[in-house]
């Protein structure tokens, strides 16, 4: 009885605070508030850091995963748009393979998963390539940082996933954990956030009944945002991303079959001739590294040892967990990269051997491949992999560009 008297106050305070707004007009005066805005042309562009504030990036990242487009999403290495070798330049430009990129640092395992939960509707057959980071699971024993979490997904992803009734409990519910665990750091939330913050304290009993009507006028403002976007999408005749999508709606590019082939390279002769350009452009040391990083970040300087941390420690294991799941729940295409780090310079990075092997088995058990750059070992590692202690350089990124290829294709 106490308890139930210690919560009567704020669900009667909810129902005037939804009665005073729906009488004043507040909820109605949203849609004016953020319009949404849609080009009937796909962008050309191969890469995206993230989001943009219409809807043009969301049209562009699903059509790609619907057409066998080669999708890559990862974080700070994507950014390297420079790179000659970066897949979604060379393998579009110099192999005729469709390949775009998503994300730049930050966007780790849990934002991923995220994104494309709000399309899963998409992901049947998708060519998703993953790049995996180990110092992901070193520094972020939190996981994903709420201000790169709101960075890497806005109100109308999260929002499609709120709407999306056939997305599993599990899924929906991950999320609203999480914005409850940083709910506090999070200023202003917006209505999407509000309705996974409900959604996870409705698995209390005692807290869905405090919280009920909060949570129904959030539910309710979120239903009526989604009704703007909704038409945003009819009146390009796009189906919303909660709808089945027909194979031959979204291309921008032809289709990419399975039967497409690709002209073979000699990548020897290239590796050859990038490993010739790092090693001088690293001539003032022998840690693997190009020389400007090596005199602003090596030179004299100590680095803290990677941490060894166990699989239920690491937050974001538990991330790169859940995003198998989604991606086996969906029968999505995945292919997995695992970056390297450089032993010469990081000497603890065997301490993350572990968790590596750990990842290599979940992907094959999952029915996946991947292909592992990682060594902790400096006789293994071929210095001009990484530009820097983590970063893909020319070498590396060729190598991708060859395993990527070969995984998904055949040559002639």
């Amino acid at each position: 009885m106490i308890v139930v008297k210690q919560h009567l106050f704020p669900f009667l305070l909810a129902l005037a605070v939804c009665f005073l707004l729906v009488r004043s007009g507040k909820i109605n005066s949203f849609s004016n508030n953020h319009p949404a805005t849609i080009d009937t042309a796909i962008s050309k562009a191969t890469y995206y850091p993230y989001f943009s504030n219409d809807l043009n990036t969301e049209i562009w990242l699903r059509s790609h995963l619907k057409n066998g487009t080669v999708v890559l999403l990862g974080s700070s290495e994507l950014s390297a748009q420079s790179d000659k070798y970066i897949a979604n330049k060379f393998l579009t430009d110099s192999m005729q393979i469709p390949c775009v990129a998503f994300g730049k640092a930050g966007n780790q395992c849990f934002n991923i998963f995220c994104q494309l939960l709000s399309f899963n509707k998409d992901l049947k057959n998708a060519r998703v390539v993953i790049v995996l980071s180990p110092g992901w699971f070193d520094g972020y024993t939190d996981g994903t940082s709420a201000e790169l979490f709101l960075l890497y997904n806005n109100r109308r992803t999260l929002g499609y996933i709120l709407e999306d009734d056939s997305i599993p409990g599990e899924f929906k519910n991950y999320i609203g954990k999480y914005v409850s665990r940083h709910f506090s750091s999070i200023n202003a939330p917006d209505e999407s956030l509000l309705s996974f913050y409900y959604l996870n304290k409705q698995a209390n009993p005692v807290s869905k009944i405090a919280t009920a009507p909060f949570a129904a006028f959030h539910r309710f403002c979120l239903d009526k945002r989604n009704d703007i976007y909704l038409q945003a999408y009819a009146d390009q005749h796009l189906q919303f991303p909660n709808h089945y999508i027909p194979t031959n709606e979204l291309t921008s590019w032809r289709y990419v079959n399975a039967d497409f082939r690709f002209r073979e390279l000699n990548w020897d002769s290239l590796g050859q001739k990038e490993l010739a350009a790092f090693n001088l452009a690293s001539s003032n040391n022998t840690a693997g590294v190009e020389n400007e990083y090596y005199e602003a970040w090596v030179r004299g300087r100590w680095f803290k040892p990677l941490k060894n941390l166990s699989l239920e420690e690491s937050t974001e294991y538990q991330d790169f967990l859940m995003l198998m799941n989604l991606l086996h729940y969906y029968n999505a295409d995945a292919y997995f990269i695992i970056q390297g780090l450089n032993p010469h310079v990081l000497t603890s990075s065997g301490n993350l051997d572990h968790t590596i092997t750990a990842i290599e088995t979940e992907i094959d058990e999952r029915g996946y491949k991947c292909y592992n750059m990682f060594t902790s070992s400096k006789e293994k590692y071929v210095k001009g992999t990484l530009n820097d202690i983590m970063h893909t350089g020319e070498y590396g990124w060729m190598k991708i560009d060859s395993a990527i290829a070969h995984h998904y294709f055949k040559p002639y």
